[in-house]
């Protein structure tokens, strides 16, 4: 038995690489391991994984300072009753736990630091050369993305113009050839090329969303339509295995889960292929139950607002450009945080309404989202020098886009405001002609996307009883215009054409 160390941050990753003498036909099926992880009279039961080479792992995130020990069974001999423990010492500096659902329609992270969702998506880019998927991490760096949506399986898309999304990477999820894979044999180096990646964004204070399960396969690789229900568990089971002990980790268990739902000979609009119909409950509830740490779970449409109501989900994901009403359509229906992971993407992927975005539509989708008390993630597809393959949106590499850059200035701006207790005010925005937030009559935040230019804008008084504070941004151009001290009434104030007016109480 090897330990990665006998002390471990709060938080981080503590594993164990034990070296097996017994063996199987398929270890991936006939192998059993799993340990118990006890501190002051709690305990945690973690299943562990074979990760090739006679080599299997335990992975464990403690969430609590103090001494561990911990107790493994297993249906080899050689493990069962192995015993160890180790020292979870305070989370270093920039380790916050994972993020959890906070006030009802919010996110914070474990320990209780407020998160603020800035998405952007980038389905396959795991599957890309090393320059790629370095060139990404740069891109969500330079523009401070929180969060990443990206594909676990290879993605092909075809039947569209100006595209070429074929990319056929080297080595696949499952042992075997393209188009003959072994469903129920996992191949532990693909597997280990995606850890990478999501440690890096770990390390970059990055949370990783990851789909399961995609559409896109088309059965170029077998892998969709091929898994079986029973397979479909079984994969579930394993990632959560690998990977639950991230602390970055969201699952998202489809995308665009209700393409598996409708036989696809009923949608005419979209290459013929056969599709496995899938139980998206019962693998939902698998990987709950497989999940000891409660990471996040959505599951993401295809059809325009069809938004799901799983019990197992931790808050909704959904496509749609009218982000602003379902937002609070969803926020209404469900009582969970909302997110419009997808609401068309800025690009020249022309004749494609959700790939020939303008920056403007982009901004404006996104801000939309976030004034309705929600989140949003952006998205990018520009063919830039005639090279249909790497679009960012699908394969990652630099951004080249406008809007990226506005969204990260107005996280800036979010996040100096109490973003968690603040509500859509509807009384305001009918006053303003804008779109406000508020925390009561104490903070307001509004947008204004063309603001009236009749020289001044009337603040809505009736509970406006205090001074305060107004800083004006403006958003396009990335830059801070005006503080001063305001007083209820007619302020007169002369705004940009993506104007951000704060209001705090003095």
């Amino acid at each position: 038995m090897l330990l990665n160390s006998d002390t471990i941050e709060k938080w981080g990753i503590f594993e164990i690489e034990l070296k097996a003498k017994t063996e199987f036909d398929n270890p991936f099926t006939q192998g059993e391991l799993a340990a118990k992880f006890v501190i002051g009279g709690k305990s945690v039961n973690v299943f562990g994984f074979y990760d090739g080479d006679n080599i299997w792992r335990i992975r464990f995130m403690p969430q609590e300072e103090g001494e561990y020990s911990f107790l493994i069974s297993s249906n080899m001999p050689e493990f069962t009753g192995q015993t160890g423990s180790f020292t979870c010492m305070p989370p270093s500096e920039g380790n916050h736990g994972p993020v959890r659902v906070y006030k009802k329609y919010h996110f914070a992270y474990d320990d209780g630091e407020p998160f603020f969702v800035l998405g952007t998506s980038c389905y396959a880019w795991t599957t890309r050369s090393d320059e790629m998927r370095k060139q990404t991490l740069e891109s969500l760096s330079q523009y401070a993305f929180t969060k990443l949506r990206f594909g676990f399986f290879p993605k092909r898309l075809q039947g569209l113009p100006n595209i070429d999304i074929t990319y056929d990477p080297p080595i696949l999820p499952y042992e075997g050839e393209r188009g003959h894979l072994d469903l129920q044999r996992f191949n532990p180096v693909y597997f280990r090329r995606f850890e990478e990646d999501v440690r890096a964004l770990l390390n970059m204070g990055i949370e990783a969303d990851i789909m399961l399960f995609h559409f896109y396969d088309f059965g170029f690789w077998g892998i969709n339509p091929g898994l079986t229900a029973e397979e479909d568990l079984l994969y579930v089971r394993y990632m959560a295995a690998r990977l639950s002990a991230f602390r970055n980790i969201w699952w998202c268990i489809s995308n665009e889960y209700d393409l598996l739902l409708t036989p696809l000979s009923e949608r005419e609009h979209i290459i013929e292929a056969v599709s496995n119909q899938k139980d998206w409950d019962a693998i939902g509830k698998q990987l709950k139950a497989a999940d000891p740490y409660n990471h996040l779970i959505s599951i993401h449409n295809f059809t325009v607002g069809r938004v799901a109501g799983y019990d197992w989900l931790s808050h909704t994901s959904f496509q749609n450009g009218n982000t602003y009403s379902l937002v609070l359509e969803s926020k209404r229906r469900y009582g969970k945080p909302a997110i419009a992971d997808e609401y068309g993407y800025e690009g020249n992927i022309f004749g494609n309404a959700w790939g020939d975005r303008t920056p403007e539509e982009e901004t404006l989708r996104h801000m939309q989202a976030i004034m309705a008390g929600g989140y949003a993630s952006h998205g990018e597809s520009y063919i830039v020098g005639g090279n249909k393959r790497d679009i960012f949106w699908a394969y990652g590499g630099k951004m080249v886009g406008k809007s990226a850059a506005k969204l990260s200035y107005f996280r800036h701006i979010i996040e100096s405001c109490p973003f968690t207790d603040m509500d859509p005010e509807i009384p305001m925005m009918h006053e303003s002609g804008g779109l406000c937030l508020a925390k009561g009559s104490d903070v307001f935040l509004m947008f204004f996307r063309y603001p009236d230019k009749r020289g001044g804008f009337n603040f809505f008084t009736t509970d406006m009883r205090k001074n305060y504070e107004m800083t004006l941004y403006d958003l396009w151009n990335c830059v801070e215009l005006e503080k001063r001290i305001v007083s209820k009434g007619f302020v007169e104030v002369y705004m940009p054409d993506w104007a951000v007016i704060k209001l705090e109480a003095i």
